[in-house]
């Protein structure tokens, strides 16, 4: 009958003989009858469901139960046949099986294909909005350029008066040093010895020369506006430990009120090849930001710990807070350019620091627990022996 219809039969005694001989691997009706001599028709077909198989299943009884029709339904049965029943009976069930597991198969294929859309589809579109973003950034770092060319220019004007003048006081400080000398001659050195005067005198000399030092790197860093990113062609081999020296001296005025850096540097030199004023430059933005996310928590005498160490052929920086930290969401997105977080922030420091790093062939990493604080280790190539 079925093969009249141009079906391809196998008949078998058994389920185990089902199971032994026939191949399992393609799709199929499956016409079984509920009493089987071994396990029953609707164990084997709870067994081929449980492996996974591909099949429609038409359970031919001599009478349903409600507990073998609940089962049934269960194990997903297309249909019953009732003993006796009619050829035309058989034919028009399988029919219907054979059509469901078609249009089952059919549904699988257009949901796999439209999965296997999706994931192109999905890729391309990543790959389209971070080609918007690049542009996006792009431009307005096109426009910044722009800008910070004319900042750069008024910058510079400004910068001369304030060098002129250092270097007034610089002229002038052989000067105090004698009169320092002549006073020491004198009786009255003892009273002036007492007095803060004295002490401020001491200490001028060192101010100055952090003044000194703080305006080439700004000078610098006018340069650097005047461009956004000029090639490297001013790297030398340098001391890191300088560079973090400065840096500190540099952040201090806006730790002062806010936080102490204990800062821990290696007793040898940590030769680096790169461009000095940009690495103090990397410093200098992870302690405003220690500082910002301290100051941030409204507790007072906040902890910033800088410490440089060196690691096999690496320098490691690492600058530590006890700050707000950053949610982990976050995280991956603190270096891109003009993503911020807080409310007067610009998005420019944390994508500059990584610029830099970057620049220097080095890594940076960040470790940050929310109300715990914030620990930022920059890993930096020494400088060839």
């Amino acid at each position: 009958m079925l093969f009249r219809e141009r079906y391809e039969v196998q008949a078998f005694e058994s389920s185990e003989a089902f199971r032994d001989q026939f191949a399992l691997g393609r799709p199929y009706v499956l016409v079984v009858d509920k009493n089987l001599p071994g396990i029953s028709g609707l164990e084997l077909i709870r067994v081929l469901r449980e492996e996974g198989h591909d099949f429609e299943a038409v359970l031919i009884t001599a009478y349903a139960d409600m507990d073998s029709a609940i089962r049934a339904v269960e194990l997903g049965i297309y249909s019953y046949l009732r003993k006796p029943f009619e050829t035309e009976a058989l034919i028009s069930t399988v029919a219907g099986a054979h059509e469901r597991l078609s249009l089952r198969l059919q549904l699988r294929e257009t949901n796999e294909a439209l999965e296997r859309q999706n994931v192109e589809l999905g890729e391309a579109l990543e790959k389209l909005r971070v080609s918007e973003t690049a542009r996006a950034i792009s431009e307005r770092l096109a426009a910044l350029g722009q800008v910070s060319a004319s900042v750069a220019h008024e910058l510079n004007n400004a910068l001369s008066y304030v060098v002129n003048n250092v270097s007034i006081v610089e002229m002038a400080i052989p000067g105090l040093k004698a009169m320092r000398r002549e006073l020491e001659a004198k009786e009255a050195w003892r009273d002036l010895a007492a007095s803060r005067s004295l002490s401020m005198f001491d200490e001028l000399e060192e101010t100055v020369s952090d003044m000194r030092a703080g305006l080439q790197v700004i000078e610098r860093l006018s340069a650097d506006m005047s461009t956004l990113a000029r090639p490297g062609r001013e790297a030398s081999v340098f001391d890191l430990r300088e560079a973090v020296r400065l840096g500190v001296r540099m952040a201090s005025a806006r730790l002062r009120n806010t936080a102490r850096p204990a800062v821990e540097l290696p007793e040898a030199e940590v030769p680096i090849h790169g461009r000095h004023h940009r690495l103090v430059q990397v410093l200098m933005n992870l302690l405003v930001n220690a500082a910002d996310a301290i100051q941030s928590t409204g507790r007072p005498n906040g902890q910033v710990k800088v410490s440089l160490t060196t690691d096999g052929a690496q320098a490691i920086l690492e600058v530590a807070d006890d700050g707000c930290g950053i949610a982990p969401d976050r995280l991956e997105q603190i270096c891109q350019p003009f993503v911020t977080f807080t409310e007067h922030g610009t998005g420019v420091g944390l994508a500059l620091v990584s610029s830099i790093v970057e620049e220097h062939h080095g890594e940076i990493a960040f470790d940050s627990e929310v109300d715990r604080g914030t620990t930022v280790t920059v890993r930096l190539p020494l400088a060839d022996a």
